[in-house]
């Protein structure tokens, strides 16, 4: 599709290929075209990678499109929250012995809205409602942030964990 990045793997020696096609396809600057996918391989790629290369099973498909309605900071502070909790869970589960390390992330744009779903391990009577760090006054702001960036593009997050599964789906209109 004309106008979508897709990053399906963490440093593909395809990409450069890949983006230059998509310049051209676009006719488009790519500074100003491809801002989200930027961003948004360069946090995937900051929590990702070194989990993958710590042993968690690391499954990600994101097609992002070019243009999107949250702004740069915006988009970082929800998917870096939202991997960083997944990969904290993944180290708490392989410290527990509490069964396979992994986190799964998609992104897509379906029917006018950005659909993100993160799931991965979690260690048993793990909960969204509480941070399970000792210093709990310091922590447990990512959740409350991700809202509020979600509720205010028009869109909802939902969490659970349920089985030994967190799992967290965004929903954000496209449309601003």
């Amino acid at each position: 599709m004309p106008g979508w990045i897709e990053l399906t793997r963490i440093g593909s020696p395809c990409a450069p290929q890949y983006m230059a096609a998509a310049f051209v396809r676009l006719r488009t600057p790519p500074l100003l075209a491809l801002y989200a996918a930027v961003v948004a391989n360069a946090v995937m790629a900051a929590y990702l990678a070194p989990a993958q290369a710590a042993g968690i099973e690391v499954r990600c498909e994101a097609r992002v499109p070019a243009e999107l309605p949250l702004r740069a900071t915006e988009l970082s502070v929800l998917l870096s929250n939202l991997l960083s909790n997944a990969v904290e869970a993944c180290e708490r589960v392989r410290a527990e012995g509490a069964g396979r390390p992994f986190v799964s992330l998609s992104m897509r744009a379906q029917d006018g809205r950005l659909a993100v779903r993160c799931e991965n391990a979690a260690v048993p009577g793990a909960s969204f409602s509480r941070t399970s760090k000792a210093d709990a006054s310091r922590h447990g702001l990512g959740l409350p942030a991700m809202r509020q960036i979600v509720e205010r593009h028009g869109g909802a997050l939902y969490a659970d964990v349920e089985g030994g599964v967190a799992v967290v789906r965004i929903v954000i209109r496209l449309d601003g």
